[in-house]
C-alpha cells in the first residue's frame, strides 16, 4: 500500500441519530469526526471521507475541509455500503462493533479494502444472534484499534475471548480522541474558578457505579486526614448516585473539603482542570478516558485505577492502584508529589495529539 502513487483513500463509517438535526449540526456536535480525518490528511495527504448512517435524506457537506456524506441507513446498511464502495477506498474504518450487520455489508462491498474496526468502549454482545453477527464481522476485519489493547486485561482480550477477533487479527493502540481544551496557567485558573487546595485534587465523571465515585471520596479522606489544606473537586455529570455520594462525604466528615461541582459547560472545564494539581480517576471499567486525557492536557498529575486505557493514556506519569482498592488509592495519593504542570502538558501533548493519533491510525491501516 505504501508504494501507491495516488493518495491513500480512507473512508470512516459511522452513525449518529439525527433527532431532527441537520447534517451540519450532527457534524458540529461530533468535532472529533472531523478532526481525525483532517489529521490523517495532514499526516500523509490521504483522501478522507466520513460516511454517516442517516435517518434523513441523502446529503453531502464539507465542514472544515472534510467531506461528510449522509446516507439513509436501514437495518442492513446496504445503501450505505454502496455509497462507501463507490468511493473506492483503500481503507474502511468502522466505528465500533455495535452494528455488525451494516458493518459486514460495508466490508463485503469493498473486497479490496483493508477493514479496521475501532473500539469505543462497547462489550461483546450477550445476545446470541448479535454475537454471531459480530463474529462474522470479525472474519473480514484486518485490524482492530483499542485504547489499551495489550495484556490479559487489555481492551482486545474480551473480543478474542468471545471469538470475535481471530487469533491472527492485529490489535493496535489508538487513542479515541485528542483533548479539546486550552490550558490556563494555574494562578489564572484558580482566580477564575475559586479552586483552592494543597493539593487540589480533581475527579471528573458521571456519578455512576462504573466511575466509582465512592472510592474517590473514601481514598481522599484516608489520604489527607492530616492535611486540612487538601481539597477534592468532583466535576460531575449524570447525578445518579448524588444522594449516595453526599451521604458518604458526610460520613467521612469531609463536607468542607470535598465539593460536587457541575455539570460544568465544556468551555469552562479547562479552567477547573488547570486549577488542580492531581487528577484522580477511579473507574472500574473504561472505554477510553476523555476526562483523564483533558486533565493531563491541563497539567494534572494522574493517580488512576489500573485499567488498560488508563495505562495507555497516562503512560509513565503518576501512580496507579488496583480497581476498587481504597487503601491503595489513598496510598497512591499520599505518595504523589505533583509534577510541574508544564512537564505533564508536554508529555500529554506528545501522547494524545491528533498528529500522534493519525500516526497510530496509519499503523493500523498498514501505511
Amino acid at each position: 500500500m505504501s508504494g501507491t502513487r495516488r493518495p491513500l483513500r480512507v473512508v470512516h463509517v459511522t452513525s449518529a441519530p439525527q433527532d431532527g438535526r441537520s447534517p451540519l449540526d450532527v457534524v458540529r456536535d461530533h468535532p472529533a469526526a472531523t478532526d481525525v480525518l483532517a489529521a490523517l490528511h495532514d499526516a500523509c495527504g490521504a483522501e478522507v471521507t466520513s460516511v454517516w448512517g442517516s435517518g434523513g435524506d441523502h446529503a453531502t457537506i464539507t465542514w472544515r475541509g472534510v467531506r461528510h456524506r449522509f446516507v439513509p441507513d436501514g437495518r442492513t446498511g446496504v445503501r450505505r455500503a454502496a455509497a462507501v464502495a463507490a468511493l473506492r477506498p483503500d481503507v474502511v474504518h468502522l466505528h465500533s462493533f455495535l452494528r455488525p450487520v451494516p458493518g459486514l455489508a460495508v466490508a463485503l462491498a469493498c473486497p479490496g479494502a483493508r477493514v479496521v474496526v475501532q473500539h469505543h468502549g462497547e462489550a461483546p454482545a450477550t445476545d446470541p444472534r448479535t454475537l454471531v453477527a459480530q463474529r462474522m464481522l470479525g472474519r473480514v476485519v484486518d485490524a482492530a484499534a483499542f485504547t489499551g489493547a495489550a495484556g490479559p486485561d487489555g481492551q482486545a482480550a474480551p473480543w478474542r475471548g468471545a471469538g470475535v477477533l481471530r487469533p491472527g487479527t492485529a490489535a493496535f493502540e489508538v487513542l479515541e480522541a485528542a483533548p479539546a481544551v486550552t490550558p490556563l496557567d494555574r494562578g489564572t485558573a484558580r482566580a477564575r474558578t475559586g479552586v483552592t487546595g494543597d493539593p487540589a485534587v480533581v475527579w471528573v465523571g458521571r456519578l455512576v457505579e462504573g466511575k466509582d465515585p465512592l472510592t474517590a471520596v473514601r481514598a481522599f479522606a484516608a489520604a489527607f486526614a492530616d492535611r486540612p489544606a487538601a481539597r477534592l473537586w468532583m466535576l460531575c455529570t449524570n447525578r445518579e448516585l448524588d444522594a449516595t455520594v453526599r451521604a458518604e462525604i458526610a460520613a467521612t466528615g469531609q463536607a468542607g473539603r470535598i465539593a460536587l461541582v457541575g455539570p460544568v459547560p465544556h468551555p469552562e472545564v479547562a479552567g477547573w482542570l488547570s486549577a488542580c494539581d492531581i487528577v484522580l480517576a477511579t473507574s472500574r471499567r473504561e472505554g477510553s478516558g476523555y476526562g483523564l486525557i483533558e486533565a493531563l492536557a491541563c497539567g494534572c498529575t494522574p493517580v488512576v485505577s489500573d485499567l488498560a486505557p488508563h495505562r495507555a493514556i497516562a503512560g509513565p506519569l503518576g501512580a496507579r492502584f488496583a480497581v476498587g482498592d481504597v487503601e491503595g488509592a489513598a496510598a497512591a495519593l499520599r505518595a504523589t508529589v505533583p509534577l510541574p504542570a508544564d512537564r505533564v502538558r508536554a508529555v500529554a501533548a506528545e501522547a494524545s495529539s491528533w498528529a500522534t493519533i493519525a500516526r497510530q491510525l496509519l499503523a493500523a491501516y498498514g501505511w
